[in-house]
């Protein structure tokens, strides 16, 4: 195992590895590895640097990731993530920043943290992420769309 890695997905390092040498795999029914969300737990604990985690990742296994589709993907979720952490460890100006770079690999309609880029109160985006169709609809009648548009046009 990685030792940069061993805090955070060193276990998703690990099966690529595994993958990318060819070792058979197969479904199995049985499960082999339960995995524990802890809101204290070392991973979550590593959320602010998440993007540079996965950068690392994508670095190490360029056969896998050479899908340009799955990376962007990768890293959209890994910028939304840091954004969180940096959030809430109270970081705001790298937040927003990490927001405001991970559109970059996503669409900013797909559950993108609008609060971290101070477009909408934090109340009102935990509110609307819990229904997603919900959100969409809002985001069309409050004109959302266009600030967002202007917004990373610059």
């Amino acid at each position: 195992l990685d030792l940069e890695l061993k805090s955070t997905h060193a276990d998703f390092d690990f099966m690529l590895k595994v993958l990318e040498r060819g070792f058979p795999s197969r479904h199995t029914e049985r499960i082999i590895l339960h995995k524990q969300e802890r809101s204290r737990s070392v991973s979550r604990s590593h959320n602010h640097n998440m993007h540079i985690v996965r950068e690392k990742i994508i670095e190490r296994h360029p056969i896998t990731f050479q899908n340009e589709q799955l990376r962007r993907s990768f890293l959209h979720s890994a910028y939304l993530i840091a954004s969180r952490g940096n959030f809430y460890a109270g970081n705001r100006e790298e937040a927003s920043r990490l927001a405001k770079y991970g559109k970059n690999f996503g669409n900013a309609s797909d559950y993108f943290p609008l609060q971290f880029a101070n477009l909408i109160p934090r109340w009102l985006t935990n509110l609307v992420l819990i229904n997603k169709s919900f959100y969409n609809g809002l985001q069309s009648r409050i004109g959302l769309r266009s600030k967002l548009k202007k917004l990373f046009a610059s």
